[in-house]
């Protein structure tokens, strides 16, 4: 239930912060609280690449050049090409959608690199997979060139490097094998809050959960958390483009050990599911197909029912301050019989129940002002 943003920073610039609720109302309730802010300062020292270590390598799609520097870089890896053991390197992940021939390259670097692909981090280059030049480069021959058979489906590890320590420029292209940057959501542990209707893919997504007992197996899925905005019955409905036919599953809780609830698959290109759920509690949303390699593009979209009474927005005078006790005060002067003061009221059936005026009503009104239920 709790939010971070990392963004880029300049000197002396200045910025504003919003911070505010999940959704405006819930049963006619404002919803706020109180909690805290922290704010850290950015280092204004130089820092190494983002994807300097293979932890932290960057995915990487075909047929599209990569440029960086390594010159900021430390060593994490190694290379039995090009002397580029302790070389400084940063690290790309690569994971193609079809079987065959894969080409990486970094033709229009401005150094002398060293390239490899690895199965796993910290394990020797895949055998045949490390060059240290090329000279079928056409600027320069002390660029690399690797071609290999790699597998759909497997991820991976591309290191770029210098030899024999060198830094620079560096520029990486992959060809072939189709891959693609996969969804930021694909694993249940990097789940996405859903709020809305939200256009989602699945292409490039792996298989990271166990088979439902209602559907079976929900394939190369992605993932959403949904904190629930009310107290009744939650609707999810994924609707798939172009013919890809998604299927849902429901998870009570917000980690990925959570409790499974119910699933759905597609009727047609839609699929919907209805569980209970209680406001403030997160559930886990998985979307995906159903059979292995199905993937496709759509949107997702949530709505929920409350039960019992729903009551009025709390700014019976519509001065658009709220909570304030003005709004206490117009309500039982009109629930008297008296004015208004701002002329535009409400009714006096707050909790709508259809009976009014009653002090059902007023017990309601000072309920939800108070941030309790609607009565």
């Amino acid at each position: 239930m709790q939010s971070a943003v990392t963004f880029a920073a300049t000197a002396n610039g200045q910025y504003l912060i919003r911070v505010g609720g999940y959704t405006a109302t819930v049963g006619g309730t404002t919803t706020q609280g109180t909690g805290t802010l922290t704010i850290a300062e950015p280092s204004c020292a130089p820092q190494p690449p983002a994807n300097n270590d293979c932890a932290n390598a960057q995915w990487a799609a075909a047929g599209v050049t990569y440029t960086g520097s390594t010159s900021l870089a430390t060593n994490d890896g190694s290379a039995t090409c090009g002397l580029a053991t302790g070389s400084p390197d940063v690290w790309f992940k690569y994971r193609p959608l079809s079987t065959g021939s894969v080409t990486l390259s970094t033709c229009g670097s401005d150094y002398d690199t060293v390239l490899s692909v690895h199965a796993a981090c910290g394990s020797s280059e895949i055998s045949g997979a490390c060059n240290d030049d090329d000279n079928t480069c056409a600027t320069n021959g002390l660029n690399s060139k690797v071609t290999l058979s790699m597998t759909a489906g497997t991820t991976y590890l591309v290191r770029v490097s210098g030899y024999n320590g060198a830094v620079g420029n560096y520029s990486l292209l992959i060809s072939g094998g189709g891959g693609v940057v996969p969804p930021i959501n694909d694993n249940c542990s990097a789940r996405s809050g859903l709020a809305g209707t939200t256009a989602f893919s699945t292409i490039g997504a792996t298989t990271d959960g166990v088979a439902t007992p209602g559907c079976g197996q929900v394939f190369n899925e992605i993932w959403y958390n949904y904190p629930a905005g009310c107290t009744g019955t939650a609707t999810v409905t994924a609707v798939g483009n172009a013919g890809f036919a998604p299927s849902l599953a429901i998870y009570n809780g917000g980690t990925c050990a959570a409790t499974y609830m119910t699933c759905a698959d597609a009727v047609g290109s839609t699929a919907t599911a209805t569980f209970a759920v209680t406001q403030g509690n997160s559930y886990a949303v998985r979307v995906g197909g159903n059979t292995n390699g199905s993937t496709g593009t759509g949107t997702i979209s949530f709505s929920c029912t409350p039960s019992g009474p729903v009551c009025d927005t709390i700014d019976f005078n519509h001065d658009g301050l709220f909570p304030d006790t003005a709004d206490i005060d117009d309500f039982l002067s009109v629930f008297s019989g008296g004015s208004c003061s701002t002329g535009t009221c409400g009714d006096l059936d707050f909790n709508n129940d259809t009976l009014f005026p009653d002090t059902a009503d007023i017990d309601s009104l000072l309920s939800v002002f108070s941030g309790g239920p609607c009565l």
